[in-house]
């Protein structure tokens, strides 16, 4: 809850990842296309990925914020 109050985009980022998680296997299609391809790449690890650097900072500025 911290850390989406500091990062609104948090839950942004998890809500992104579950419908694109959800679409996919309501659709159970193949990816016809490269670009299908990246959308869905963009909607799940690149989601990950994104949340894995808010941590990161979160986790910097915390620890800088002790240091002080």
């Amino acid at each position: 809850m911290q850390v989406q109050a500091i990062h609104p985009l948090t839950r942004y980022r998890l809500q992104r990842l579950i419908s694109t998680r959800e679409e996919d296997l309501v659709g159970m299609h193949r990816m016809g296309s490269i670009a299908a391809l990246e959308k869905y790449a963009e909607g799940t690890s690149s989601q990950l990925l994104y949340l894995q650097v808010v941590r990161t900072h979160s986790l910097t500025l915390t620890s800088n914020a002790g240091s002080q």
